[in-house]
């Protein structure tokens, strides 16, 4: 993505870094929430983007969609609401730009840290203009990042199991609340297993090119393509360590 994108999502950056959520509203299920900066920094971002790339449709978290099969930005304003909310500062603006089944290019952008990751396809994935790379580390030796929330209960089981092989398998795992931060860590090589059993297509649709330019592997947890268009399981890592974690999930 070009310069003028990055500056616009930074520029949201600073709006999430300097607020307070004092409007919180409950979305469907159970501590499923919405405050009014992710509604103002998705209509910053839809604002901005539109100016700069009018030919392509929006896809919000915060009920702007212009879902198509064509070019679509993908966005997630504040990956990590609860975080949010509580002023747990882990957290993220997550901004995919999307070609039919396919992301094409990608921004994660961590405020607190100041970290911006982004990827373009064949051009490499980057943390801040320096170049990142998975870890290449086995499943034995592996960290294992893994996402769950509350209000989707049916999958607990799915998701426990998955944790179970983490135990039995890796070297440690960890919960941080920001899906989209969880998967660039993995592109980063500081951690190298990620798991989610249910994912809105914002909330992976950035890293999922970061982790692919850096050397990783994003499918679903049946170990097929994950889905631009709805709610999906996501698996992701470094090629061996996913590989073997997938064996033991089925």
């Amino acid at each position: 993505m070009n310069s003028e994108i990055e500056t616009l999502i930074r520029k949201a950056g600073e709006v999430v870094v300097h607020a307070r959520a004092t409007h919180i509203e409950s979305k469907d299920g159970h501590a499923n929430f919405v405050t009014e900066y992710d509604v103002m920094v998705q209509q910053m971002l839809r604002e901005g983007l539109y100016k700069l790339m009018p030919e392509a449709a929006f896809v919000g978290e915060e009920g702007e969609c212009e879902d198509s099969d064509g070019l679509r930005f993908i966005v997630d304003p504040i990956d990590g609401t609860t975080n949010f909310m509580r002023g747990y500062n882990h957290s993220s603006i997550s901004v995919g730009l999307a070609d039919g089944d396919e992301v094409i290019a990608g921004i994660v952008y961590n405020p607190y840290a100041d970290e911006l990751f982004s990827a373009e396809k064949g051009k490499g994935a980057f943390v801040n203009g320096e170049a990142i790379h998975v870890s290449g580390k086995p499943l034995k030796s592996s960290l294992v990042l893994f996402g769950t929330a509350v209000y989707y209960s049916d999958i607990r089981d799915q998701t426990l199991k998955a944790m179970t092989v983490a135990y039995d398998h890796a070297a440690d795992l960890r919960r941080s609340g920001s899906a989209a931060i969880d998967l660039c860590s993995i592109a980063r090589g500081c951690c190298d297993v990620f798991f989610e059993a249910r994912l809105c297509p914002w909330d992976f649709a950035a890293s999922d090119v970061i982790i692919r330019e850096a050397g990783g592997v994003v499918m679903n947890m049946d170990g097929g393509k994950i889905d631009l268009h709805q709610k999906c399981s996501v698996l992701a890592g470094t090629p061996a360590a996913t590989e073997e974690f997938l064996k033991y999930i089925k």
